[in-house]
């Protein structure tokens, strides 16, 4: 919820049946194919809310997402436009059997603890709904849904049910856009059992990092840090819901539209601007865009081609933009807590990895797409020029003016690197004037 709040999305979680601290009034609890209960969540929240709606779903939410996402298949992108599964089961059977050996067996043995709690509460409720011996008894996760998760749900016994919660067979019907994030090295699931690329659509995104446990995904030294799947998540998600709906219809009512060049430009303090014929000519940079909603529809719908142009996808036609500089330019704050702030153009958070100063005297932030992924390219942002003082004041600078240490949130001290401030795009994979190539 935190980074939802940072993202400016509104957030909601649900509960599963006799998860938020009351007992369910029902002789039913919660399972791992429960995808009736996810759709009647996400319908209410569809029909409350105008702006697009996305969902994730971790562990056993994951797994009920993904039901949900493959059996109503096309239905489901009227509901959302973009969902992310982490650290799901895919293949309840050999996670089951993972859970009943090993390390395995201490997460098994404080979860059933709970879940026999619960169950002796539902006696209660309803006397002899099932074997309150037979329950007391179980000592896996399979015994303890042969007595009490199989009967209850309409199942006929353990395997029947977690045959029909195993989802992996499900993800080739998936045709929202859909992050599937499993790590390797998952206890609870062996990597042998992860799907492949061929198993899934394109719309399937899998990520399958070497490391990260079942829904831990730390990075950094120890202690490391925790925000990494946040990030991943809510980059994923924004990145394939937040093109507009009219901008979606008019590319596919006019799919071949010529782009253009030359008219809008990114300055170096991260002012979009537009560039008439006369600025063009002259090679001013324009006249700034003062329109609030202008500067959200642009901010909104501001991508990335395969040879490294920025364009702002204006409904059916790509306008490609002139960058002042870097392709995001962020501002740095000092919050009321004391922690940094580092935000972008369009007021979404900025998480570096690294930091550089070139030989303009400009300070320049990587900021990685992915921490666990080392070749994933990561994206760049200058420092708005204002902002030179509050950098000063939480770097420690060494005998030359180009090295040293930037101090961020944390504890984290990160080197400054020294950078020619013409090596940058090439460097970090962008081209600077569309137009110069056309």
């Amino acid at each position: 919820m935190a980074a939802a709040r940072e993202y400016g999305w509104h957030g909601v979680v649900p509960h599963f049946r006799s998860c938020s601290g009351a007992l369910n009034r029902l002789p039913r609890f919660y399972h791992l194919a429960d995808s009736n209960e996810v759709d009647w969540i996400l319908r209410r929240l569809r029909a409350a809310h105008r702006g697009p709606l996305v969902a994730a779903g971790v562990s056993l939410g994951g797994n009920v997402l993904l039901c949900w996402l493959g059996e109503r298949r096309a239905e489901a992108a009227s509901v959302v436009a973009a969902a992310a599964a982490i650290s799901t089961p895919i293949d309840v059977h050999v996670g089951g059997r993972a859970l009943s050996q090993g390390f395995g067996m201490i997460y098994t043995r404080s979860f059933l603890k709970t879940l026999k709690q619960k169950a002796d509460q539902k006696l209660v409720q309803f006397p002899g709904l099932f074997d309150r011996d037979a329950m007391l008894a179980s000592c896996t996760m399979y015994e303890f849904d042969n007595v009490v998760t199989a009967p209850l749900h309409g199942f006929r016994d353990t395997d029947e049910y977690w045959s029909v919660a195993t989802t992996r067979p499900l993800l080739p019907h998936i045709q929202v856009p859909t992050l599937v994030l499993n790590a390797r090295n998952d206890p609870f699931l062996p990597a042998e059992a992860l799907p492949s690329r061929h198993e899934v659509l394109a719309a399937v995104e899998l990520d399958q990092p070497r490391h990260g446990g079942h829904a831990g995904f730390m990075t950094g030294p120890f202690p490391g840090r925790i925000d990494w799947l946040s990030r991943r998540v809510f980059g994923y998600l924004s990145s394939t819901s937040i093109m507009d709906d009219i901008v979606k219809q008019a590319l596919a009512k006019w799919p071949n539209v010529p782009s253009c060049t030359g008219w809008l430009m990114l300055d170096r303090r991260g002012q979009w601007r537009m560039r008439d014929e006369a600025a063009q000519a002259s090679g001013s940079p324009g006249v700034p865009i003062r329109h609030e909603a202008l500067l959200g529809f642009i901010n909104r719908n501001y991508e990335c081609d395969e040879r490294g142009q920025w364009f702002f996808q204006n409904g059916p036609q790509r306008v490609y933009v002139e960058l002042g500089y870097t392709p995001w330019v962020v501002r740095l704050s000092v919050q009321a807590d004391g922690a940094l702030a580092l935000r972008d153009q369009a007021g979404s958070p900025f998480e570096p990895s690294a930091v550089y100063a070139d030989d303009e005297g400009g300070i320049l932030f990587a900021g990685a797409y992915d921490p666990l992924h080392t070749s994933a390219p990561p994206r760049i942002a200058v420092l708005h020029d204002h902002d030179l003082d509050v950098f000063a004041d939480h770097t420690t600078l060494a005998d030359n003016p180009v090295s040293g240490n930037f101090h961020w949130n944390g504890g984290a001290s990160l080197p400054l690197q020294p950078i020619r401030r013409e090596e940058v795009a090439s460097r970090f994979g962008f081209v600077q004037s569309p137009a110069a190539n056309v």
